[in-house]
């Protein structure tokens, strides 16, 4: 497959025994080759990786030291080769699919007319009062939205790999409350004031504020992690309203459409918000790097990532976080917004700062976190991730 970068270069992947197409994920045990323009160095793969809007580009955002994996060799006629052995081809190159792509000029039908019922749905809860919407739209989405998208079914099925002696009535209990959040967390972040004003008395604490208002008085970098959780946004926004400014950096929605609106609601949050990609990380490192302050949520599968414990079994785990606060001395402080009894309100528990050691350790630690978290409130984090292999 032949690629051409906007940046200048050519690249070309080949596989030992047989062509690797356009957009297909690259397994392990496939040594791949990049032939790249010299003035680009090694640094070549790295672009040219992320010019795929790969999922763990992240990692090769940051800088090009930190994949050691790669090694390069300047043969004749001035091109760089870049290879990427088997050690790190097993991580994974992380290509997705043409489909994580699309942008609004490839855009298909399909998408323009989910994202028509999809807005339609959302103006439509836009027009009621603001609790009313909020308990309506985690209804809609529980007895309708999932049950359609198989959102249900794919809640159950993971419930059961991670807690197979869960009684079935048990289990469907919780998938409903699982859906139910996730339908209050969608309408509240499309309710930008009102969610504002329904956070405005929200109790923020915990043992990590100290040393946040430390860091913020250092002009020290701040990184705070969470998780598809309660509602995600909710600690972003309430310490927005108490003076701080918090960026993020987020993966974008494969439907163009949809993504437009879904970015804006976090644009119109708080800080500078930037998409996964070369220039969208490079961005938000430079955030951090200037004693910004910013968010990532890292419970995700990132294919080709180390496989780290989460929930008793091994799951795919992005190291970015660790990666970036390593390399910038970044204070990184565990967040989450726990939603009340109420259904509406939210404490924001700002937990203690992971300590700085080894990458993996890091990514445990943070782990750790999380899984307490969903042990204590399982119904609030969003099961429907294909989080596990």
């Amino acid at each position: 497959s032949l690629f051409e970068m906007r940046w200048g270069f050519i690249a070309k992947i080949i596989k030992q025994q047989k062509r690797v197409k356009l957009g297909r994920v690259l397994k392990s045990e496939r040594a791949v080759q990049v032939h790249a323009r010299a003035f680009h160095g090694w640094n070549g793969w790295a672009r040219f990786k992320n010019g795929s809007n790969g999922h763990n580009s992240l990692l090769y955002d940051v800088d090009a030291e930190i994949s050691c994996a790669m090694t390069a060799s300047k043969p004749r006629f001035g091109t760089v080769t870049v290879r990427k052995c088997t050690a790190l081809a097993a991580r994974g190159a992380g290509f997705y699919t043409l489909r994580y792509m699309r942008t609004l000029e490839n855009a298909t039908w399909a998408d323009w007319a989910k994202n028509a019922v999809l807005r339609g749905v959302i103006r439509a809860a836009l027009l009621m009062p603001y609790k009313m919407r909020v308990r309506a739209f985690g209804a809609f989405v529980e007895r309708i939205a999932a049950p359609l998208t198989n959102y249900d079914k794919r809640a159950h099925k993971q419930l059961s790999f991670i807690w197979p002696d869960m009684p079935e009535d048990a289990r469907t209990k919780l998938v409903k409350g699982v859906c139910n959040n996730f339908g209050r967390t969608m309408i509240e972040n499309y309710s930008d004031a009102q969610f504002a004003r329904q956070l405005k008395d929200a109790k923020i604490d915990g043992p990590g504020m100290d040393a946040l208002e430390q860091a913020k008085a250092d002009g020290r970098p701040v990184l705070f992690v969470t998780g598809h959780f309660g509602n995600h946004e909710a600690p972003r926004r309430a310490l927005a309203q108490q003076g701080y400014t918090i960026g993020g950096l987020y993966r974008p929605i494969s439907n163009p459409y949809i993504n437009a609106h879904y970015e804006k609601t976090m644009i119109e949050m708080s800080g500078p918000v930037f998409a996964q990609g070369r220039r969208g990380t490079m961005g938000f490192v430079r955030t951090l790097k200037e004693g910004g302050m910013g968010t990532l949520l890292f419970d995700i599968r990132a294919n080709g990532s180390p496989r780290i414990p989460f929930m008793g079994q091994p799951a795919q785990t992005a190291a970015s976080v660790a990666d970036i606060a390593l390399k910038i001395d970044a204070l990184v402080l565990p967040y989450v917004g726990i939603r009340q009894p109420d259904g509406f309100s939210f404490e924001i528990a700002i937990e203690t700062p992971i300590d700085h050691s080894t990458r993996e350790q890091m990514m445990i630690d943070l782990t750790t976190r999380l899984e307490a978290r969903i042990n204590a409130n399982p119904e609030q984090w969003f099961w429907v991730h294909k989080r596990w292999d």
